[in-house]
């Protein structure tokens, strides 16, 4: 997959859906795998998290191989960067 890049904290409710399907994960296994319920990865899903900590979403990402990298805003890299291996 791609690098993903948020532009605003809703667009991760998207993300974490569409990486759980990507990895045909259900809700149910994505809430043991992180010790969340079910309902709480549906409402991260929908973006209806509320007062749900980073933790949670930190937890799923990371039970579907993912992290999130935090970097400083700015330019997008080059394909010769990227390819280079440049991180910023």
């Amino acid at each position: 997959m791609e690098r993903m890049y948020l532009t605003d904290f809703s667009d991760i409710s998207d993300i974490l859906y569409s990486l759980r399907k990507e990895k045909k994960v259900s809700r149910v296994v994505a809430g043991k795998k992180t010790g969340c319920s079910s309902k709480t990865i549906e409402r991260l899903e929908k973006g209806e998290g509320g007062d749900i900590g980073i933790s949670k979403i930190i937890n799923l990402l990371d039970s579907l191989g993912y992290q999130i990298e935090i970097v400083p805003k700015g330019r997008l890299l080059t394909m010769e960067e990227l390819q280079n291996g440049t991180r910023y």
